[in-house]
């Protein structure tokens, strides 16, 4: 597959990513083995032993073919209904020729798309199979920072001819993370990787489309990213929140996913603690521009909820539905002003462009990766055979870093 790049060493779990052994050093059961007695960690691979057990049936591997590349790709999935509908990641699928879904037994099927979403990178396939066995949902409600995680799947497409999933568990390490900023060349209408679980736990090319469990064997994500600087290694989920559940209820009855749009272009309030800046003045036409909104005002309220940030307004407003009116509650000119606004229709999402492949290296203190800009928004004057050398990571106690060298990542999106 063409690798999903992002900047700062943020990769799509399809890349071909190295992840180091000292990941594995880390791991909440290595500290807990230091501490427990044998008991307690007998109770708790036990545990783990009755949990692959039991949610084994209902993860499957995913092979693609995509003949005009002459190339296959591979991911996960998870089992929705006993007739046969999968959910996996849409990045997984797009451009296939065929699909090929493979059960834990290792019996396989040929898939078709029921429908997909590439704004939140979800799909739903169709094999024809019965007797399946459905996933059990949690809710990100009940997700805590420190709490226990377990992952199924597909690792580098070990699994897609047999079955034979691995499995790796850690922790969750942070919650409502955002990527959407790190991705390179990609514009924010077409993917929207916000409020994310974050884990700390062997991840690699193949899991994505997978579930994240909790320790019940319920999902709780689904495994969509992993990330990387230098010397340390995340993986990042969308969570299973009422709209996530919304937006799969919709694809599995075949139909696309709408989501509401303002029009305005922003940035998170630099002189503020909350809110949302507009950056530009609206395009005429839109729903922001014909509510009145203006270049530089901070949206502090979206039909009586906080704003916290862009990332929050981002997600308010693909949850509500369009053509609904909604009051603002903005700051201009130090003074606070209501505007009323119509929600206008966000355009379908297309399949974003295929990213650019990096190479990376290390030299005078940083993490530099080698990239063709063609393709990006950026640099079309550009020649398809331009490169240009990018600062993933920068060490402070470098040369680089002492020579001025800075990482200044793009912070903006459209609502």
């Amino acid at each position: 597959m063409d690798d999903r790049r992002i900047s700062r060493g943020w990769v799509s779990c399809r890349s071909r990513l190295f992840c180091s052994a000292v990941t594995a050093l880390v791991l909440p059961g290595v500290v807990y083995a230091q501490n427990a007695g044998l008991d307690e960690l007998e109770k708790l691979e036990r545990r783990f032993e009755a949990l692959a057990d039991d949610v084994r049936p209902s993860v499957v591997s995913i092979q693609v073919d995509r003949s005009q590349r002459y190339y296959t790709g591979y991911g996960t999935g998870f089992v929705l209904t006993a007739d046969g509908l999968i959910l996996t990641n849409e990045h997984v699928i797009q451009g296939a020729s065929r699909i090929t879904v493979v059960l834990f037994n290792g019996s396989q099927y040929d898939a078709r798309v029921v429908s997909a979403d590439p704004r939140r990178d979800l799909a739903v396939l169709q094999v024809e199979a019965d007797r399946l066995k459905p996933v059990e949902f949690g809710h990100h409600d009940d997700v805590k920072q420190g709490q226990f995680a377990i992952v199924f799947g597909n690792p580098f497409g070990t699994a897609k001819r047999d079955g034979r999933l691995s499995m790796s568990f850690g922790i969750i390490s942070s919650l409502g993370k955002n990527l959407t900023r790190w991705l390179d060349g990609s514009d924010t209408r077409e993917r929207y990787y916000g409020d994310l679980i974050q884990t700390l736990m062997p991840i690699h090319p193949g899991n994505s489309g997978g579930p994240l469990f909790n320790k019940e064997g319920r999902i709780i994500g689904i495994i969509v990213a992993v990330g990387s600087e230098v010397d340390h290694v995340f993986g990042f989920a969308i969570p299973i929140t009422h709209r996530t559940r919304d937006i799969i209820d919709t694809l599995m009855r075949g139909e696309r996913v709408e989501y509401g749009m303002l029009g305005a272009v922003v940035t998170d309030a630099s002189h503020r603690r909350t809110g949302a800046r507009v950056v530009t003045q609206p395009e005429e036409g839109t729903a922001a521009a014909n509510a009145g909104i203006r270049e530089n005002d901070v949206i502090v309220e979206f039909d009586g909820t906080a704003i916290q940030d862009k990332d929050h307004l981002v997600r308010i407003v693909r949850a509500t539905p369009v053509g609904r009116e909604v009051e603002l509650l903005c700051v201009r000119d130090g003074r606070y002003q209501t505007v009323s606004v119509v929600l206008d229709k966000r355009p379908l999402a297309e399949t974003p462009p295929s990213r650019s492949r990096f190479k990376t290296f290390a030299w005078l203190g940083a993490l530099f990766a080698e990239r063709s800009p063609a393709n990006t928004s950026m640099d079309r004057d550009r020649s398809a055979g331009d490169t240009e050398l990018v600062v993933i990571k920068l060490g402070r106690s470098g040369p680089a870093y002492r020579a001025g060298a800075r990482l200044r990542p793009g912070s903006r999106g459209l609502v």
